[in-house]
């Protein structure tokens, strides 16, 4: 699968200039995750227990409400008050004020405190599809020019993000007949001198991995020429 992938690349100095692309690509599914605490511990909730007889806080007599407490230990729990379920007995008016001793009915239990935090787990909440250069790839080539001798312009590349490859190969592959500029092990500096200006189409890969493109600006050599001109 192939595509051009257009990096922006930061100019250091005047003398550099450059726009890059890498040329294929590989797809890679990234997860996305979420931050989860959990939590555990001993736990104690409180919930209001259905009773008939005297109420002890009224001190009446029939239906009412008596307030119980549940302990327990929760091993994990992504809440920090979760609310519980507890059975226990129930007295109430049935159909007709009939009454009905329950004693499997399950109560509601909120917790009277928090849990102690344990951990935080990543959770896998998502995915996405990302399109990354094919490694190993530069990271980055920069050209600086330098001065001129006999006509031929004297300059170098920085590659960076060569460390682990074995084969380096940089080419002008301006026009249809592309050349060989370096061939060997991977380097950060290598010289580049050309006797062509004006804008120049290079190519550098690294073993099999994407090839990383770049526009250049060669100036044009004059009589007497120091150094050059800036490239446009």
């Amino acid at each position: 699968m192939k595509k051009i992938i257009f990096v922006s690349t930061l100019l250091l100095t005047a003398n550099f200039a450059e726009a890059a692309r890498y040329d294929d690509w590989e797809k890679v599914t990234v997860n996305i995750t979420q931050a989860v605490q959990h939590f555990g511990g001993n736990y104690t909730c409180r919930y209001n227990q259905l009773r008939f007889g005297h109420d002890i806080y009224t001190g009446l007599y029939g239906y009412h409400t008596q307030e119980r407490y549940y302990s327990t230990y929760i091993p994990d729990s992504i809440n920090a008050r979760p609310a519980l379920v507890v059975t226990d007995l129930a007295e109430y008016p049935g159909q007709g004020g009939v009454p009905v001793n329950n004693p499997f009915y399950n109560y509601r239990c909120d917790g009277t405190a928090d849990l102690a935090a344990t951990y935080i787990e990543q959770k896998v909440v998502d995915s996405r599809i990302e399109y990354k250069p094919i490694a190993p790839f530069p990271t980055y080539a920069q050209y600086e020019f330098l001065s001129c001798t006999n006509y031929t312009r004297n300059g170098s590349l920085m590659i960076g993000g060569v460390a682990g490859a074995s084969q380096m190969v940089v080419r002008d592959i301006t026009g249809s007949s592309p050349i060989t500029i370096y061939s060997g092990p991977p380097g950060f500096y290598i010289n580049y001198a050309t006797a062509a200006h004006g804008g120049r189409e290079l190519s550098v890969k690294l073993d099999s991995g994407s090839s990383y493109y770049l526009h250049i600006n060669v100036p044009r050599c004059t009589p007497g020429d120091g150094g050059g001109v800036q490239p446009l």
